[in-house]
């Protein structure tokens, strides 16, 4: 056994040791922190879904969307689906994506303090047809 220093000088916190700490500070929440910056709010206009700055939580892995980060949804089909937050702990990776269905698609939301893995936060849903964009939801 060893006492491991954190937070102080020349010391090296690991991702997942940082990540359980902010887990347990943020009250065990995943999600959006709303009211701080933009709050990750959207538009839509165009064919794209522009959000405003703000920042997110999965486990702990603190994510911050830039303001007017855009993506693109073609009116190619009918179809719902959301645009997804993946984290992905196997490839230490974090993007935005759409993930559609004939329904509402599943998510994956592997819990990040016990394994590695992919946890998808839905940012917000819609419907669309092949000429028109439907209902933009709130999520949260």
């Amino acid at each position: 056994m060893a006492v491991v220093k954190i937070t102080f000088d020349g010391s090296s916190v690991g991702a997942k040791t940082d990540a359980e700490i902010y887990h347990f500070l943020l009250s065990n929440e995943v999600g959006i922190f709303n009211g701080f910056k933009g709050g990750i709010n959207y538009s839509f206009s165009n064919g794209k879904i522009t959000f405003s700055d703000g920042y997110a939580s999965i486990y702990g892995r603190l994510i911050y969307i830039e303001n007017n980060t855009q993506v693109s949804v073609a009116l190619d089909s009918s179809k719902k689906g959301y645009v997804v937050l993946g984290i992905n702990t196997n490839t230490n990776d974090a993007s935005l994506y759409i993930k559609e269905g004939t329904s509402y698609p599943s998510l994956t939301t592997t819990n990040l303090l016990n394994s590695n893995g992919l946890y998808e936060l839905v940012l917000c849903a819609y419907s669309k047809t092949s000429s028109a964009f439907g209902t933009l939801k709130w999520t949260r």
